[in-house]
């Protein structure tokens, strides 16, 4: 453990203990050599002066630093000369913040990660930018479920569909030339791609001969959307993408949560935009992330989890790397009213005998087995469907009151698991449509979905997995403002990406009313308050806010095992 904190005399408390001799020794031989230092020997702590070079000196140690000693002395100041720079007359249909993203990337040599929450139009500010900056040929990467709607955006903003490629499969993967501009292809594909090797310095990736030779078209700008997907840097999704963003001149990464979990998946899209800074994974876990040491026998693992300087990582996003608006800023900025969405959690009603607890207590003894994470998140699964049997009656009387009272307005619903879609479509037939894992591959029934829930009259429910609905889907808010969740979402992230498929969204048709429809003393409760622990990672890295922290599958594993003791 190495703490720096921040005195009622402004100095600097350094505490260190459980280290390695060698550190030990380096952090003590440092300490003699400074001028002023005091040891209290009954807190076992030594006291320093808080200027700029011991600041930067307990970083180089790797010290967990209090946010207020980096207010004080780290704090990185934000260029923002990048507003002043000319934009084309062609270009100013976009909002104000469009063209403050569109300058950034101006600014910073066309290699940005555009943050912006959703629904503020990133895909229409990447394409006019890719107007502009003429890095051609083009690469789109983004989600299989939605390579229509980049197609489609593209005709709509660049009016040009001759020369779109869509990559559809291995057999697309070839050399093209300058034969087209502008080549989309899925994240699932490229992952097929790559295959792991066994080398005397660890496992590497390499790429597959078609995704060598679709190498070789060059792809000078590389749109990276929904870029959280590559949050694993030992990934083949990861490696597939750095390998086809390597060399390019434009890189646009774009998503509305960068942080799903923890600070260690921001790693590989900082990697690939700025590879000179951030170019050691795990210098930067033991930097920005928790470290866990654990023992199998006389093996010794690591891991990392969760976050730490959190406002240090949040400076140097912001210095030329990220820009980011949420909803509300994007409201102001466009002279619009911010409509804050109603969020409610409704405790159900248990009726009918359940299997829970018997569910719950096959999940408590995997976990003292020490069986294995996935068999444990397997019986996870199991309590929560078991609780979705427990509240299934109370939440179908909720919803056909809320139908009632909507009049002719329609609802969204998420689900986690399949049990419960099949209980959504006995229960309420054609009345209702949705997307579930099995449909989200399909771009055209997520499209034919969609339309029917906006056009058709007898179509009053719109059911969606939230792993496939999460993102990715529009038109929704056009036909509702009543949003359900029947199971949470795993993360924060997703939970607010939802949202945001009706909330504050263009072409909104007022407020969004939100409910959670909960099962008390159950998993379910857990999972909200583990949520709202997660998503404080997110608010101060991302937008410089600090609110109570916690990393969400270790919180639901550690809540069992402590509850078994």
């Amino acid at each position: 453990m190495k703490e720096a904190r921040l005195n009622d005399e402004g100095e600097i408390v350094l505490k260190f203990n459980k280290i390695s001799s060698a550190d030990f020794y380096g952090i003590k031989g440092w300490i003699d050599s400074l001028d002023y230092r005091q040891y209290n020997s009954t807190a076992k702590e030594w006291t320093v002066k808080c200027t700029e070079e011991i600041y930067e000196k307990i970083k180089e140690f790797n010290f967990n630093i209090d946010p207020q000693i980096f207010q004080l002395v780290g704090n990185v100041v934000i260029d923002e000369s990048y507003l002043d720079l000319p934009l084309p007359d062609k270009y100013k249909f976009l909002y104000e913040d469009q063209q403050r993203v569109f300058r950034y990337a101006m600014a910073n040599n066309w290699k940005i990660l555009n943050a912006g929450d959703m629904g503020c139009g990133k895909t229409a500010t990447s394409l006019s930018i890719l107007d502009y900056a003429e890095y051609y040929p083009a690469l789109i990467v983004c989600p299989t479920s939605v390579i229509p709607n980049w197609k489609n955006q593209y005709r709509k903003w660049l009016n040009d569909e001759d020369r779109i490629k869509v990559i559809e499969g291995s057999k697309d993967l070839r050399y093209y030339g300058d034969e087209y501009d502008v080549y989309i292809v899925g994240y699932p594909l490229l992952a097929r791609q790559m295959v792991k090797t066994k080398t005397n310095g660890g496992d590497i990736f390499l790429p597959k001969k078609p995704l060598k030779e679709f190498y070789k078209t060059f792809h000078e700008t590389v749109i990276l959307d929904e870029v959280h997907k590559i949050k694993s840097h030992t990934s083949q999704t990861t490696n597939a993408v750095k390998y086809l963003c390597s060399g390019a001149e434009s890189i646009l990464a774009l998503t509305g949560t960068p942080i799903l979990n923890t600070h260690k998946e921001l790693y590989p899209i900082l990697n690939i935009l700025r590879p000179e800074k951030f170019n050691n994974y795990y210098q930067f876990c033991e930097r920005f992330c928790e470290k866990k040491i654990t023992y199998l026998g006389k093996r010794k693992k690591t891991s990392y989890h969760g976050a730490r300087n959190k406002e240090e990582l949040f400076s140097l996003l912001r210095d030329g790397i990220m820009i980011r608006f949420t909803q509300k800023q994007i409201k102001e900025i466009r002279g619009e009213e911010y409509l804050k969405p109603n969020i409610t959690i409704l405790p159900m009603k248990a009726n009918g005998k359940s299997k829970y607890e018997d569910a719950e207590k096959s999940f408590r003894e995997s976990l003292a087995n020490g069986e294995s994470k996935t068999k444990a998140l397997g019986n996870l699964s199991k309590m929560r469907i078991e609780a979705w049997n427990l509240k299934k009656k109370a939440c179908f009387e909720f919803i056909d009151d809320i139908l009632e009272e909507i009049g002719n307005e329609k609802i969204v619903i998420f689900f986690h698991n399949k049990p419960v879609l099949e209980d959504l479509i006995e229960k309420y037939g054609k009345s209702l449509v949705y997307i579930s894992g099995e449909t989200d591959t399909n771009p055209e029934v997520r499209d034919q979905v969609i339309k029917d829930f906006c056009e058709k009259g007898n179509v009053r429910i719109f059911a969606g997995s939230i792993g496939s609905c999460a993102e990715g889907i529009d038109s929704l808010q056009r036909k509702s403002c009543t949003m359900l969740f029947l199971q949470e979402a795993w993360n924060s992230g997703t939970r607010d990406q939802a949202y945001g498929r009706l909330s504050n969204r263009t072409g909104a048709i007022g407020r969004t009313n939100i409910f959670h429809l909960i099962l008390p003393n159950s998993v379910e409760m857990l999972f909200l308050r583990l949520q709202d622990k997660k998503a404080s990672i997110s608010a101060m890295t991302i937008d410089g806010e600090t609110i109570e922290e916690g990393d969400y599958m270790v919180n639901i594993l550690n809540y069992y095992m402590d509850k078994e003791k």
